[in-house]
C-alpha cells in the first residue's frame, strides 16, 4: 500500500476497503459539521458509501486520473486528502481534502496540502496546483 511520511506522527496512505468503517465512524458523529462544507455527508449511511467511494478512487487511481489518500495522525485515520483530479494534457491537479473537527487547529492540512503541492510539482511534472474553498471556510482560506 502506498504511504507517504508527511512528518514524524502525519501520514498519507492510499485508500483502502478496510478504511470504509473508520469513514465511516467520523461522518457518524460529524454530519452536521461535515456537511456544512460538503455535498456528500447527508448520502453516507453506511461503510457501503465509503466502500463505493474507495473502489472509484482506486480505478481512478490506476488510471492516473487521482491520488485519494487517508490522513492519519499518530496512527488515526483523521480524514482524507486528494488530488481530485491529475491532467496530465494541462498539466494541472486539483486538491480536494477534508478534517475531522477534532484534529483541526493542529497544522495537519496545511502540512498534508504542502507535501501533495511538492508531490505534484517535483514527481508528477505539473505546473499548475489548484485549491477551491468556500468562502465562509476561513481555515481553508488560510
Amino acid at each position: 500500500m502506498f504511504t507517504l511520511e508527511v512528518e514524524k506522527g502525519l501520514k498519507l496512505a492510499l485508500v483502502h476497503r478496510t478504511f470504509a468503517p473508520l469513514y465511516f465512524d467520523i461522518v457518524t458523529r460529524e454530519r452536521d459539521y461535515l456537511g456544512e462544507w460538503l455535498a456528500w455527508p447527508p448520502q453516507a449511511h453506511d461503510d457501503g458509501f465509503f466502500l463505493n467511494f474507495i473502489s472509484r478512487s482506486l480505478r481512478d487511481y490506476a488510471d492516473g486520473k487521482s491520488l485519494v489518500c487517508a490522513m492519519f495522525y499518530n496512527e488515526t485515520l483523521v480524514g482524507n486528502i486528494s488530488f481530485n483530479s491529475i491532467d496530465h494534457d494541462l498539466k494541472k491537479v486539483e486538491i480536494g481534502y477534508w478534517l475531522s473537527a477534532n484534529y483541526q487547529g493542529k497544522g495537519i492540512v496545511s502540512k498534508c496540502v504542502t507535501k501533495l503541492i511538492t508531490m505534484a510539482f517535483t514527481d508528477l511534472d505539473m505546473e499548475k496546483v489548484q485549491i477551491s474553498a468556500a468562502v465562509d471556510n476561513r481555515p481553508s482560506r488560510r
